[in-house]
């Protein structure tokens, strides 16, 4: 969802040439992921229109007042049914006064901090300071995004609040998941593109308005990963400009390009294998298995399915990598980086203690619910074992019930006071059992069956149903209705405690740990971007490009403008189309 809050610019100088301050934030709720930006754009709306281009938004919310050259824009971009749905959201829910959206953003970092005290106050052995990627996680302000796009963010926040999924709002401190959007002032590492080369470039769909032919579809056709397949697309969105940057994700191509095709005897053959085995279609998507997670609405399935397969890879990483010896070392600093978080024994460790909490076979098996996915532990949840003992006396009472009922029935009564079986009461008729037993028939519990010979059944005692085939009858004395009723109320308390422990559960413990699980699956999603390029490269005719240094070069060549040297080059687009050897005749 993207939500786009603007305020007027420079009002001075022609109508084309005043510029209108725009403020950007992009959520994915799927995958717990905010991006801003905020910049001055022209009455054109060159800087908007390549940003929508590349985030490609399920959803956008306009925040009133609209200027006519946004609301053109968007009318161009996705009207007449081409994509995204286009809300616009009044003033007075949109956050008017700019300090007013910074207010409600600070409240929800002072939510944060309040919190972070109750966890740290609750596990001193852990920091209170959270990490991903060697960043640490900001528990001030000063991650506060102020202006238009504090307005922007504040809307989105409570737009999606309804829904249940304003749980990214926590993240609002976070430097790791509250990133500037790539592209734009403030990240100086990669490009923004414009919309005219988005499109001359055919970078998403091709010029026939299909994914089939784009830069995209051919850069991630071997994926295996949803998230590989995302970061893909988020690469070619945003090309690298740090010549350091780009020799660093070269030379992990370059590497596994070799160790990492299969059945190759590389040192790291099977990564491919492991990725498609632990997060490939079959796995299902762990990146947003976790943002449910994070949001806690989670399935257990979902939960155990994530964990399962963050737990998996790193145990095929540490297969991977010491079966190739310690003699095959890993030379890209990339690789060897991504290879170190997916097999972090930290997050192993965090995996194993979350699954030990839930029954994780009846969660595979989908037969597990959030009333009965935990299990039964008295230091982690002490209140379900109160309920779970209020049940125990429950069925208890039921059970101390049962000799008591048959000696009412071998008990000496007075005809008036009893009623009698349906069946003929002769010599071969069917004798009381020793001992009653409750039995469920058609999920009607507890019914106390008889033959239908015996006597002295108390009057009082309701006939539920009879078998003819069987010669039985099925009564509900009145004690057993009234201990029943109180079984059942046991038990839906006992549902209720369950499913309030298993919110508890996803927003306490498995949400603190979303950062450091996502960075394990980011980690996987990028190894399977770098496989898929390596794939790429490994076909006929592709070649690693090579960077020049100021001081390769002579003082003459130095000080010319930047150059770009392609020799006997193809067009890869048609190579991967053209079917039959076809060849183009260019122009």
């Amino acid at each position: 969802m993207l939500c786009v809050a603007e305020s007027p610019g420079a009002s001075t100088g022609p109508a084309e040439a005043r510029s209108t301050r725009i403020g950007l934030a992009a959520i994915d709720a799927s995958t717990g992921d905010v991006r801003h930006a905020e910049f001055d754009d022209t009455q054109a709306r060159p800087g908007l229109e390549s940003r929508l281009l590349q985030l490609s938004p399920a959803e956008v919310l306009l925040v009133e007042p609209v200027s006519a050259a946004t609301s053109k824009l968007d009318s161009a971009v996705f009207g007449e049914g081409k994509g995204a749905r286009v809300e616009r959201v009044p003033v007075a829910s949109g956050y008017a006064d700019a300090r007013d959206a910074e207010k409600a953003l600070a409240s929800y970092v002072d939510q944060i901090d309040r919190r972070a005290g109750e966890n740290a106050s609750r596990e001193r052995a852990e920091s209170a300071t959270r990490t991903e990627n060697g960043t640490e996680r900001l528990s001030s302000r000063d991650t506060i995004v102020g202006g238009q796009t504090a307005r922007a963010a504040a809307t989105a926040f409570d737009w999606l609040r309804p829904f249940g999924l304003d749980g990214v709002s926590r993240l609002a401190g976070s430097a790791a998941a509250f990133k500037p959007m790539a592209g734009g002032d403030d990240d100086g590492g990669t490009m923004r593109l414009s919309p005219n080369v988005i499109r001359q470039l055919e970078l998403f769909r091709s010029s026939e308005d299909t994914h089939r032919g784009s830069l995209v579809w051919l850069l991630g056709a071997n994926a295996v990963t949803a998230g590989g397949a995302r970061l893909c697309r988020r690469w070619v969105a945003h090309p690298l400009t740090d010549v350091g940057a780009i020799r660093e994700r070269l030379a992990a191509v370059r590497e596994l390009k070799d160790a990492a095709e299969p059945d190759s005897g590389g040192r790291l053959d099977g990564l491919t294998a492991a990725l498609r085995r632990c997060h490939g279609d079959r796995a299902g998507d762990a990146e947003r298995y976790l943002a449910r997670v994070f949001h806690g609405t989670a399935t257990p399935a979902e939960l155990v399915s994530a964990l399962s397969a963050v737990r998996a890879f790193a145990d095929a990483v540490v297969e991977i990598t010491d079966s190739a010896g310690p003699d095959a070392s890993i030379e890209s600093d990339a690789t060897r980086r991504l290879l170190a978080e997916a097999r972090d024994p930290q997050v192993v460790a965090t995996c194993a203690s979350l699954l030990g909490a839930v029954d994780a076979e009846a969660a595979r098996s989908g037969r597990a619910t959030p009333a009965t996915a935990l299990k039964p532990d008295d230091a982690r949840f002490p209140e379900l074992s109160q309920t779970r003992a209020a049940v125990a006396d429950a069925v208890r009472s039921l059970d101390d019930l049962l000799p008591e009922l048959r000696d009412a029935l071998v008990r000496k009564k007075d005809p008036r006071d009893a009623v009698f079986g349906s069946g003929p009461r002769n010599a071969h008729s069917l004798a009381l059992p020793a001992r009653l037993e409750y039995v469920t028939v058609a999920l009607v519990e507890h019914l106390i069956e008889l033959p239908d010979t015996t006597e002295n059944v108390p009057h009082d005692w309701v006939r539920v149903s009879t078998n003819k085939s069987k010669k039985v009858v099925r009564y509900h004395p009145p004690a057993v209705l009234e201990r029943a009723a109180a079984l059942e109320r046991a038990r839906e308390r006992h549902t209720r405690a369950c499913e309030t422990a298993w919110r508890r559960f996803l927003s306490v413990e498995c949400a603190g740990k979303f950062l450091e699980l996502r960075a394990a699956v980011r980690a996987a999603a990028e190894l399977d971007a770098l496989c898929s390029l390596a794939a790429l490269a490994r076909q006929e005719g592709y070649c690693c490009p090579t960077f020049l240094d100021d001081e390769r070069l002579g003082d003459e060549e130095s000080e010319k403008p930047a150059f770009l040297d392609i020799r006997e080059g193809r067009h890869p687009i048609l190579d991967a189309t053209l079917a039959g050897g076809e060849r183009v005749v260019p122009n």
